[in-house]
């Protein structure tokens, strides 16, 4: 069963301010967990990708709109 959530990376950051970014953390079952960075939070760089990415996904459409709510609470809260 797949998993998706939004996160702070540890390992990507921002070319531009340096600043970590907001990543796609997408799990096929443990252990496997893949990372995809998606924009940074401070510049927006990337936001249009980003929300392409996440629509592109092979998931149900619940699950699309709450990772796309929780990459907003990132960027705007």
């Amino acid at each position: 069963m797949k998993e998706a959530w939004i996160a702070r990376s540890m390992a990507y950051r921002c070319v531009d301010c340096s600043e970590a970014m907001v990543s796609l953390f997408v799990s096929y079952g443990e252990p496997a967990v893949f990372e995809y960075p998606l924009v940074c939070p401070r510049c927006k760089r990337n936001l249009k990708s980003a929300v392409k990415a996440i629509t592109k996904l092979d998931l149900g459409e619940d699950v699309k709109i709450q990772l796309l709510v929780q990459l907003l609470d990132f960027l705007f809260l």
